[in-house]
């Protein structure tokens, strides 16, 4: 991830470094749902950088990376190198090997760990078998071992039918894991026309994303963070490619890692045709992984008139959400957005409100 970024930055600014957002992180763990009473909180603090720099059009922009800092090595009002971000990876980030690789290496690292450490007790082992009189009495033990238990039962299964099962099934776990974690890395390599599809709305080129349209790209391919080509276009504000890609069949209701959906895109970018169009080709107007839906934050962007269309185009109003420990539907969200039409116009729907 941080060499594609580098590879494809649009270019780098100097900039001020503005100081580390610390956050708490506290994780509660329960031994069982009989001890709720022995519950144990920990607490983990995690540091994001800041930083702030002056754009090509002269604003001043002001960035915290979501990338943690395992050292919270810069200091404020020192000056930074900035990478600007290509097309679809978010924010800019801080260059220097410091910031943009030490944590993938530290992961790296531990990864590597895991596998060297097996392998140099495995070369102790055995350098002491190549001794024939350690060998011997290795085997001896071995094979009365391994012949008792094989000998063994449970009822009247053998124990060594249970074995083969469970080494059998932890091997299919392990090549669904497998296959699992090679998936984001499969999806990097770009097979297929939309692959290339994906690599020029990434880029910028979208002359050229249009052509690969026409030609009848897939529509449908992901990169390694599960965005296909509509969301790359409607997050790039390419309104028109968007509209040739749901036109081609591209799938209005994937959901990027980030938890982005075409229809919040289009939510929060106001582009209200475009959220008529996706929810006419059947977007779902909930996200359930999100613990807000499209009409919150529309309602809090003050776009009333994609709020009605939401809310016209089957938002659940009686869904409850969680916000500090008070839960909020979409009917109470119109009354505190002081949208009396909108309240109305939930209660006509059979919405619920909680006050």
């Amino acid at each position: 991830d941080s060499i594609q970024f580098a590879q494809h930055s649009s270019g780098r600014v100097t900039g001020e470094f503005l100081g580390y957002h610390r956050e708490v992180h506290q994780q509660t763990r329960i031994p069982s749902a009989k001890d709720l009473d022995q519950s144990r909180e920990s607490y983990a603090i995690a540091s994001y950088p800041e930083f702030r720099y002056r754009a090509a059009d002269g604003s001043e922009q002001r960035v915290r990376e979501q990338r943690v800092h395992l050292f919270e090595l810069y200091k404020p009002g020192e000056k930074v190198e900035i990478l600007l971000s290509p097309s679809g990876y978010g924010d800019p980030r801080l260059a220097g090997f410091y910031a943009l690789y030490l944590r993938d290496i530290a992961v790296l690292g531990t990864g590597l760990a895991f596998i060297l450490v097996p392998m140099l007790i495995w070369y102790v082992v055995m350098s002491s078998l190549a001794n024939p009189e350690v060998s011997a009495h290795f085997n001896l033990f071995w094979n009365r071992v391994l012949g008792e238990v094989w000998s063994m039962k449970v009822g009247f299964l053998p124990v060594r039918y249970i074995l083969i099962f469970f080494a059998g099934f932890m091997l299919l776990g392990l090549l669904i894991a497998g296959i699992a974690g090679l998936a984001p890395y499969v999806a990097q390599l770009r097979f297929g026309s939309g692959g290339g599809l994906i690599e020029t709305l990434e880029r910028g080129r979208f002359e050229e994303a249009r052509e690969l349209i026409a030609e009848g790209a897939n529509p449908n391919t992901t990169n390694q963070y599960h965005q296909n080509p509509l969301l790359l276009a409607l997050e790039a504000e390419q309104q028109e490619l968007a509209r040739l890609l749901i036109e081609a069949g591209a799938e209005v209701n994937i959901k990027s890692k980030m938890l982005q959906t075409p229809l919040r895109v289009a939510t929060q970018s106001g582009d209200l045709e475009m959220v008529q169009l996706l929810l006419a080709k059947g977007a779902d107007p909930d996200a359930p992984e999100d613990e807000n839906p499209p009409v919150a934050y529309a309602l809090a962007d003050k776009r009333y008139d994609i709020a009605r269309a939401l809310i016209e185009g089957g938002t659940d109003l009686q869904r409850g959400y969680r916000y500090e420990n008070r839960e909020y539907t979409v009917g109470d969200l119109t009354v505190l957005a002081k949208q009396p039409e909108l309240s109305e116009l939930v209660r006509q729907r059979g919405g619920r409100f909680t006050d």
